[in-house]
């Protein structure tokens, strides 16, 4: 499998505050996303994924994980996958909103905090994308998100690009320069994307919150090629961006 990493640079760009999640510091990353990311569907189901980033030791198969959002409690399914304990599950909750989050294990809270769902953006993508060409996307905003994330990754057969860059919140328009991402030829898959963050800690547990808008490019959108872009996706969540 061949991989390659591209990251912008310009003036817009800030310093990435994901960087310092490490299993040195992070026992758990928990993520809510906004399930209209790759659908503008008229929706506000947030998928929930606790990424459990201590020893393997310190979580057995016994154990319950559980989410408890504005006293509502939220069930967990846990899963072994890639090596880590996650668990998921699935909230009804607004963009723009700010809710009280805690995680539990075995019914004992191990991090309480508040965040807010970001507000969710509007992005106008070319019509298509020729990874030999730059390519500039403008959007909108429906409120002031603490943060800002463009990214873009084709693949093809296992084999992956991808394009990223940490945005001022202010920002409202990006360009991808030419050639940052690969083409795997005829059947490659592209995906442009623009997201909104919320970031807060309470001691090892980092709450994350994401939504925002994509576009996804393919002559061959096979289920191999659908099923790969999910598992990025679920990297770049569980590796906090």
């Amino acid at each position: 499998m061949l991989a390659i990493t591209a990251c912008g640079k310009d003036d817009d760009n800030i310093t990435n505050p994901f960087e310092d999640i490490t299993p040195a510091n992070t026992d758990w990353d928990v993520f809510f996303w906004d399930s209209t990311i790759f659908t503008k569907a008229d929706s506000t189901i947030y998928y929930i994924t606790c990424n459990w980033l201590g020893a393997t030791t310190g979580l057995t198969s016994s154990d319950v994980i559980s989410m408890i959002i504005n006293d509502v409690a939220y069930p967990l399914e846990g899963s072994f996958w890639g090596g880590n304990w996650v668990f998921d599950g699935e909230a009804f909750l607004l963009p723009g909103q700010v809710y009280s989050v805690e995680l539990l294990k075995n019914g004992t809270r191990v991090a309480k905090k508040d965040i807010r769902m970001p507000f969710q953006c509007h992005a106008v993508f070319p019509a298509t994308f020729d990874p030999a060409q730059s390519h500039t996307v403008g959007w909108t905003k429906d409120g002031t998100n603490q943060l800002q994330y463009f990214s873009g990754w084709s693949s093809a057969g296992g084999d992956f690009s991808e394009y990223d860059v940490m945005l001022a919140s202010n920002v409202t328009t990006h360009t991808m320069p030419a050639n940052t991402l690969q083409s795997f030829g005829d059947n490659t898959y592209y995906t442009v994307m623009i997201s909104q963050l919320s970031y807060v800690r309470d001691g090892r547990t980092a709450f994350i919150a994401e939504s925002g808008h994509s576009k996804n490019y393919s002559n061959y959108p096979t289920k191999e090629e659908i099923q790969f872009r999910q598992r990025m996706l679920r990297q770049k969540i569980s590796a906090a961006l």
